[in-house]
């Protein structure tokens, strides 16, 4: 509050410079809001001229929605005289809103009480609209970095990250609050590359004028590779002083690789050529002499003995365009020693171009004057045209990144469409003036209008991305299948919808085709299961007969087919219970000894050891004829053993992917004659074994030991194999002789 004699101030106030040249709105009230003065700045912002609003209470410059809380500051100014700052609106004589930034004081009488209030404004109108624009500049911006196929990074000036894009999550593995507040040399794949890092960046040019294809290898989050391909940009204070970096990172992993692959090509190429197709020349400077070896002539095209090897002859095949550049690289050779190495192309008396390359050197006298020039030549037509075709893979890289493969629109709250790509006018098959202005539903097929402008109201309503698939109709009246995903931005303006839209047509066609043949295979598998459930019925009753042949005693016939039937059941329900429908090897043998220590009375104790690399899988054609090989040969190694205080021992090894199966019978003995490989000296059950014993994929040997006989089953690809989704360190498990379950542990 001021204390000052109100009337020379008034007058001040209506000085020349004040009224008429000061930029600054100045407006005098009396206590009652009634207008005083009004400068010319306030006839510019309002319209008005003074002597239209002098003597008028202030209130009807404001919009209706601000006149309340303007009257409360005015009231708290009169009746406390606190200095006030304060912003509101101006409506001008033509309608329009102006926003004012004032900043008010008051003038007493003598009496203490509020005479005047002066209050002087900025019409802050342009700066309020550029903030706004601004803001909806940042929102396009993010939606934008949002969904870049490019990671988008920003550094402060000591390689610090302060912020990467949600692509970091697809490319390194790692959320972005994972990398922000991380330094740049983080994650580098190879920690010997962070010195060349931080070289690179020091590098005041860098610093000054930033940087573009810098590659650089990083530790995906997963341990892998990954290449990234970098360009930043620095950014400055008002001072000049380092802020930081902010750019963009591609992954050229991929790319990189064939990059690598061709520059291995080219090197073969180059060393192939080098032993198998190199001419070699000698050029006396003085007598114009040229000698040619005998693998030039080809190289050129040319004719033993239709074309003499001279310097004039050779400047004659050299492609005219490419003949100063030869010449040039000449004489610089001759002038000034400098090595002759140029590329060039040379015609041939076809007519067709050929690219070759010479390198050479010159010999001098004792004077230093040149006498010789002596070189290789080489044909390198397949190096440029790899290098061709490398430069056109690099465009049609670029091209693919830098142009969005799928259609983008802006749409407005009722779903018109306000801007879109030219990949969104190949979608629809219609201009863009077309598209403009017409709502999105208007190209939903008959019958997904409803569905559509539910979809958009969810839309509209969710503060996160939504993904949802859809119809569009083209003008020829097909309905495309696209998956459309849809984000709403808040805009100075109001809300807009922008969307991406992908044509999925052919991945619904595939998920259709995929379920037309999962259909055959599940009809497939209904007859197989019924062809091998007979089998298997008629493969009982062929044991049954052959048990019987062999054997008077029924109750021994009839515990020999349980057990064999037993193992036969066994194999079907391992299978049944495994949702991945695979039978593991170290699962089988030790239900199967299961089953005989339940069912044979004469079963001898056991000790099962297993030392598993990784779960094999047994092939299903081959499970049940396993299953039963193994029930003969443990039933036979129980059988025959003959020392009770010892138990069988058996042991099973996995070995990548192979395994072998170690049964020791204590005290038992082989028939002297005893023969597998033609049947002699064996028994029923060894007759099935050798009857069943898979051709490939399976080894089986008997060795008579001092204390007993050992059985040794080897088995590899194809019965077994690697168990799908197995990816387990070697274990191995001990099941001692009182436990006769042989669980793995």
């Amino acid at each position: 509050m001021h204390d000052v004699r109100h009337q020379h101030l008034l007058e001040a106030l209506k000085h020349p410079v004040l009224q008429d040249e000061f930029a600054a709105l100045i407006l005098v009230l009396d206590r009652h809001g009634r207008i005083v003065s009004f400068n010319r700045a306030c006839e510019m912002v309002s319209g008005y001229a003074e002597s239209e609003v002098r003597g008028r209470h202030f209130d009807f410059l404001l919009p209706d929605d601000q006149r309340q809380n303007v009257h409360q500051v005015f009231d708290t100014l009169v009746h406390q005289g606190a200095l006030t700052n304060y912003a509101n609106a101006w409506i001008d004589r033509d309608g329009r809103e102006h926003f004012i930034q004032w900043s008010n004081t008051v003038l007493r009488d003598d009496d203490g009480a509020t005479a005047y209030v002066i209050a002087t404004g900025i019409d802050v109108t342009r700066y309020r609209e550029t903030s706004r624009n601004w803001i909806d500049a940042d929102n396009r911006y993010r939606s934008l970095v949002e969904i870049s196929a490019d990671i988008i990074w920003d550094t402060d000036a000591n390689g610090v990250y302060r912020y990467v894009s949600p692509r970091v999550r697809e490319v390194l593995g790692y959320a972005p609050e994972e990398i922000i507040g991380q330094p740049v040399d983080a994650f580098m794949y190879d920690k010997t590359e962070i010195h060349h890092l931080h070289a690179y960046l020091r590098q005041p040019a860098i610093r000054r004028e930033g940087f573009q294809h810098f590659i650089n290898r990083r530790r995906h989050k997963a341990g892998h590779e990954v290449i990234l391909s970098c360009s930043g940009t620095p950014y400055f204070d008002m001072h000049g002083e380092l802020l930081g970096f902010r750019g963009t990172s591609r992954d050229i992993t991929e790319l990189h690789r064939m990059e690598q692959r061709l520059r291995a090509s080219e090197q073969r190429l180059r060393l192939s050529q080098h032993f198998a197709h190199i001419g070699t020349w000698d050029w006396h400077i003085e007598s114009g002499e040229l000698f040619w070896s005998e693998e030039i002539w080809p190289i050129f095209g040319q004719q033993r003995e239709t074309f003499e090897p001279t310097y004039d002859n050779f400047l004659a095949t050299v492609y005219p365009e490419d003949r100063d550049r030869v010449l040039t690289a000449i004489e610089c050779c001759l002038a000034d020693g400098e090595r002759y190495d140029v590329e060039h192309r040379i015609r041939w008396p076809d007519g067709s171009v050929h690219w070759v390359r010479e390198i050479g050197n010159v010999q001098t006298d004792d004077d230093g004057r040149p006498t010789r020039m002596l070189g290789v030549v080489m044909p390198i037509d397949e190096r440029k045209q790899a290098e061709q075709r490398l430069l056109a893979s690099e465009r049609r890289y670029r091209f693919l990144v830098e142009n969005a493969a799928d259609a983008i629109a802006m749409l407005d709250e009722q779903a018109n469409i306000l801007e879109v790509n030219q990949r969104a006018c190949d979608l629809f098959d219609r201009t863009r003036d077309a598209l403009l202005g017409t709502p999105l539903c208007h190209y939903s097929p008959a019958g997904c209008q409803d569905r559509h402008q539910d979809v958009f109201e969810r839309i509209v309503q969710a503060d996160t991305p939504v993904t949802e698939e859809i119809r569009i109709r083209t003008p020829d009246g097909r309905a495309i299948p696209v998956e459309l995903r849809a984000a709403r931005l808040s805009l100075a303006q109001g809300s807009q919808i922008q969307v991406i839209l992908r044509d999925i047509s052919e991945r619904r066609a595939q998920e259709e085709a995929r379920l037309r043949q999962e259909k055959r295979q599940r009809n497939a598998l209904v007859r197989e299961v019924h062809h091998r459930i007979k089998n298997n019925l008629q493969g009982i009753l062929g044991l049954l007969r052959l048990q019987a042949r062999e054997r008077d005693d029924p109750r021994q016939l009839i515990e020999n087919a349980i057990s064999q039937i037993q193992s036969i059941a066994l194999v079907h329900g391992i299978h049944g219970q495994r949702a991945d429908g695979q039978l593991h090897l170290c699962e089988m043998l030790p239900a199967i000894i299961d089953a005989l220590t339940l069912h044979e009375s004469r079963h001898q104790g056991h000790e099962l050891c297993m030392d598993i690399d990784n779960p094999l899988a047994v092939q299903e054609s081959e499970s049940v004829a396993l299953a039963l090989i193994l029930n003969e040969l443990l039933t036979n190694a129980s059988k025959h053993a003959d020392a009770p205080e010892r138990p069988l021992s058996i042991r099973l090894t996995t070995r990548q992917d192979t395994g072998k199966i170690h049964i020791f019978s204590p005290g038992a003995r082989l028939p002297d004659d005893f023969d597998f490989a033609r049947c002699l000296g064996c028994n029923t059950g060894l007759e099935l074994v050798r009857a069943l014993l898979p051709q490939k994929g399976a080894r089986l040997v008997h060795t008579q030991l001092a204390d007993g006989v050992r059985t040794e089953l080897d088995l590899y690809p194809p019965v077994v194999q690697r168990g799908a989704g197995d990816d387990q360190p070697p274990t191995e498990s001990h099941v001692p002789p009182e436990t006769l379950t042989g669980e793995v542990s």
